[in-house]
């Protein structure tokens, strides 16, 4: 009877141990699902869903490789933001024109980096593209 009592002892203590890093998961790929089509635009979805992992998992473990393999990617998804008309109403597209000329000023000089510039070149022209993208998608009115 001991016997079984502790190996119940040990099942639950072992799950109650696992189940905060599965929750946290479950949690974390959650967000990025509602995050997925929480932009205005199709184009800042596209372009959130390369930068996301970017920002989360390669930027935070200085992982430059996997940045400078996604950069062409990036870049692209980042050009068909820049393509897009401005919103309407004269007011909308003069507070987004200057930063989003911001962010396409910031996404060239993301592509010189990933190509040719140091880790630390890269870096600071990466989190220039990523600030520069936040604050344009938090002024693109919403549909």
């Amino acid at each position: 009877m001991t016997t079984k009592l502790y190996a119940t002892f040990t099942f639950f203590a072992m799950l109650a141990i696992t189940y905060p890093a599965v929750s946290a998961q479950e949690k974390h790929g959650a967000h990025h699902e509602q995050a997925k089509h929480h932009f205005a635009a199709k184009e800042f979805d596209a372009f959130h869903d390369v930068l996301h992992p970017l920002q989360h998992e390669a930027l935070p473990n200085n992982d430059f490789r996997t940045i400078r393999a996604k950069a062409t990617e990036l870049a692209s998804a980042g050009e068909a933001i820049t393509k897009l008309p401005l919103p309407k109403g004269a007011k909308a597209g003069n507070a987004i024109k200057p930063q989003m000329k911001r962010f396409s000023t910031a996404l060239a000089k993301f592509k010189r980096d990933a190509a040719a510039g140091t880790d630390a070149q890269l870096k600071e022209s990466y989190v220039a593209v990523h600030d520069t993208f936040e604050t344009l998608a938090g002024e693109w009115p919403r549909k």
